[in-house]
């Protein structure tokens, strides 16, 4: 009986795992704060991706950077990186609050004043 107990519990464990392998870039679009927990990009526990289509947290890739800074008013943009909205760089580099607990941050590359790509970084030990 103990023996069937640990079969079942592997193989859940395994359908878990292969499930949460296979969700992570999708998933990391709008949570990269719980992908993060069974991710190893940088380093244990953490998750990047760049993504160069579709709607990445509150982005979405092709928007103007008007468009961009306008869907930037209704999340909480940090003091420290509101500067940066007002110039005319090639990058956006925004810590947003997640879900979770602590910041996902996205980095905003513009060409030609769109967003080309947007990378999505979450680190469960980032600001220990």
């Amino acid at each position: 009986m103990k023996h069937r107990g640990i079969i079942i519990f592997g193989t859940i464990l395994i359908v878990a795992i292969t499930c949460a392998s296979l969700a992570r870039h999708t998933l990391g679009r709008t949570r990269p704060d719980l992908v993060a927990w069974f991710s190893f990009d940088d380093g244990p526990l953490t998750f990047a991706r760049v993504y160069t289509s579709g709607s990445v947290g509150p982005f979405r890739v092709g928007d103007t950077r008007a468009a961009t800074a306008s869907r930037l008013s209704k999340v909480q943009v940090p003091a420290q990186d509101m500067p940066q909205l007002w110039r005319q760089r090639p990058q956006w580099s925004l810590s947003l609050p997640s879900r979770g607990g602590g910041y996902s941050t996205y980095t905003i590359t513009f060409t030609d004043d769109r967003v080309m790509s947007i990378q999505a970084f979450y680190s469960v030990f980032a600001g220990l």
